[in-house]
């Protein structure tokens, strides 16, 4: 799955922005601490659908609305095969990405993208 961004500029170092139709959010899933993960829509969506896939895989369906939420949000696990049990390829493409201080959009994402086994690609 590949998801593209113009730019990851949404992202704050810690929590998430409070405005409306933000891009920067807490993950679905934890980590195994119980800690949500900095993460943007865009990879959450990726996940999601994952998530949601792997059960279509190994169940026949896909699960209904409030099963689904549960299951995802009831993770807690660093492991990429947890949140993405099948291993599916998962790539962010942006055009930019911030890096050094204060802003690094790598290293914010960097354990969300590996709790998923996911790519961040800049192609500028």
């Amino acid at each position: 799955m590949i998801e593209i961004e113009s730019d990851l500029n949404d992202l704050v170092q810690s929590d998430v922005k409070r405005r409306n139709d933000h891009y920067d959010v807490a993950s679905i899933g934890c980590s195994a601490d119980g800690q949500y993960y900095n993460s943007y829509k865009s990879l959450e969506r990726m996940a999601a659908a994952a998530f949601y896939f792997c059960r279509y895989k190994t169940v026949g369906l896909y699960p209904d609305p409030a099963t689904g939420v549960a299951e995802l949000t009831a993770l807690r696990s660093n492991d990429p095969a947890d949140h993405n049990p099948l291993q599916l390829p998962l790539f962010l493409v942006t055009g930019t990405c911030r890096t050094g201080m204060p802003i690094d959009d790598r290293s914010i994402l960097e354990a969300r993208l590996k709790s998923l086994g996911a790519e961040l690609i800049v192609a500028g």
